[in-house]
């Protein structure tokens, strides 16, 4: 990890990429939190009567039997929908318990997968169980779907919670690692408070649920980091909502994500190449043998590009990445003298091939 904050410090320890990064997997707590504290609203033991006997709220012996049982509350809670009162009071409860099983359950093996697949696939996944596993919670047409649907979304919720927080602690510069780590849980804390509010419009359990869910699959239409990037120009320029983004990010001079992305590996790849690198970053990188021959190649530092057996995860290695993206730039890039020199060389080149200017 010393080593990782050792680039971290030589690329930025908290640029704006780590900063959207930041912002946009923190607001996916909320969603979380609204999971993690439901079971407050929804299974909630409304105000009831039993015909027979005089006084509410009183559970039924066997010399005063209960009729029917009649609901005086406004709203509606799985207690209500299932008659889960008096001996079968703690089967509301149980909810609860078979959630945060599964929250226990999704941090350690979804820990574990993000270990070794990465942060990415496991908080997509986790976030995925968690809104399919919410939704299915409304639509439980008996109480032992319900319980597998709480489980589905606490599996969920402990993956995601876990894998969030690393995926944008682990990003960030140490010099800055502590204050984002602890700021990530205010995040938690504004969904704790909104919950109430939509508790409070939302009377019926199950459009509770429903709607709290339905606001994290809401969430992943907009987890693109360009539709973030072209958020901030249209309010940095005031432009309407409609009018077309591209002349906007022209005229800021502006790289998309991608662009941005490819920006800081080839800039890490010339920082290696010139000593100003660690050197476990430079060992990953091999300039191409100079034969005997002389060949206009020998002259252009190329490197070379290793083989790899996955096209997913393979290619997306620094190792392999780097020396492809390093060989398709002009030798004039390629040859600058200074820092200074090649990333404005590269930044015209990139911007040019992103907007095919």
């Amino acid at each position: 990890m010393m080593e990782f904050d050792h680039v971290l410090r030589i690329i930025g320890e908290f640029g704006s990429y780590q900063k959207r990064l930041y912002i946009l997997v923190n607001l996916a707590i909320i969603p979380a939190a609204f999971q993690m504290l439901m079971n407050i609203f929804i299974a909630r033991e409304p105000q009831w009567s039993c015909s027979g006997l005089n006084s509410t709220q009183t559970c039924p012996t066997e010399g005063q039997p209960c009729e029917t049982i009649r609901y005086t509350s406004s709203y509606t809670s799985i207690a209500s929908e299932w008659n889960l009162i008096c001996g079968d009071a703690y089967k509301v409860e149980l909810s609860q318990s078979i959630f945060m099983i599964g929250a226990l359950v999704g941090g350690l093996v979804l820990g574990m997968f993000a270990d070794k697949y990465g942060r990415r696939p496991s908080w997509c996944i986790s976030y995925i169980l968690m809104v399919l596993g919410g939704v299915a919670t409304a639509f439980s047409p008996s109480l032992n779907i319900l319980y597998i649907s709480r489980l589905v979304a606490g599996i969920g919720t402990g993956g995601a919670l876990l894998s969030g927080f690393v995926l944008v602690t682990e990003l960030i510069g140490p010099s800055y690692r502590g204050i984002t780590g602890a700021l990530s849980s205010c995040f938690f804390t504004f969904g704790q408070m909104l919950l109430p509010a939509f508790a409070y419009f939302l009377q019926d359990w199950r459009k509770l649920s429903f709607i709290l869910s339905l606001v994290g699959v809401i969430f992943t239409f907009f987890i693109r980091l360009q539709r973030v990037l072209n958020a901030a120009a249209r309010v940095v320029c005031l432009i309407p909502k409609f009018d077309h983004i591209t002349p906007v990010l022209i005229g800021l001079h502006w790289l998309p994500v991608r662009y941005r992305v490819i920006f800081k590996i080839l800039l890490l790849v010339y920082k290696a190449l010139h000593a100003n690198a660690p050197p476990y970053i430079s060992d990953l990188l091999t300039p191409k043998h100079i034969g005997c021959y002389s060949l206009r190649s020998n002259e252009q530092y190329l490197l070379i590009v290793p083989k790899t057996m996955r096209k997913t995860f393979g290619d997306r290695a620094f190792a392999k990445a780097g020396p492809f993206l390093w060989n398709e730039l002009s030798a004039d890039i390629r040859e600058a003298s200074t820092v200074e020199t090649f990333k404005s060389r590269l930044k015209t080149f990139l911007f040019k091939k992103a907007f095919y200017l």
